[in-house]
């Protein structure tokens, strides 16, 4: 599939799932602006941040060998960064993390909210999240790639679900598409 088409289907999809939200399904959770912070959510949050991006730094520096690191060359997002072609970091990229945002912490944690406890439904959504990325083995083949991904990507989940019962989706498409291209970003300059 071209990229061209690959944003036309993201594009489509998102609006499809765009539609429950002009129905007022649960529009507290696209930035709840009256919720209750404490200092320990703030912490919470900071944390998360701040071990995803060392995480993702050691992962660099001491996980990925320089055989795994030109594997992912092909990636889309890590090539248009070594190439200076911020046009699908803009487009395609942003395209990807709203959807994965709306399906994985809106459609999948919003349903199992009703269902479980919000905790449970944080886990949950982070699992499916992670084992959503298993098509990253198809790309590398590469077992050591496959495991980073799946990890980061539950870490990533678990970060994201808190910060989307305290602070909203747009928040959780805004960590999840600064601290992934941060990683990217570093990739691309290890390359």
């Amino acid at each position: 599939m071209s990229i061209k088409n690959s944003l036309n289907l993201k594009l489509a999809i998102l609006m499809v799932l765009l539609i429950p939200i002009f129905f007022g399904f649960r529009v507290e959770y696209l930035v709840p602006l009256f919720l209750y912070y404490t200092i320990w959510d703030i912490l919470i949050i900071a944390l998360g941040l701040v071990g995803l991006l060392f995480f993702g730094y050691f992962l660099i520096i001491r996980i990925f060998s320089k055989e795994d690191l030109e594997k992912m060359k092909s990636h889309e997002i890590v090539y248009a960064l070594i190439v200076k072609n911020f046009r699908p970091l803009i487009i395609n990229f942003l395209a990807t993390m709203i959807l994965e945002e709306l399906i994985f912490r809106f459609y999948v944690i919003g349903v199992l909210d009703m269902i479980l406890d919000w905790t449970v439904a944080i886990i949950l959504s982070s699992i499916i999240f992670s084992l959503y990325h298993i098509h990253i083995w198809f790309s590398f083949k590469n077992s050591k790639i496959l495991a980073v991904y799946l990890i980061y990507a539950f870490l990533l989940g678990i970060l994201n679900g808190i910060i989307y019962f305290k602070l909203g989706l747009v928040f959780c498409i805004l960590i999840h598409y600064g601290l992934v291209l941060i990683l990217y970003s570093g990739i691309a300059r290890k390359i």
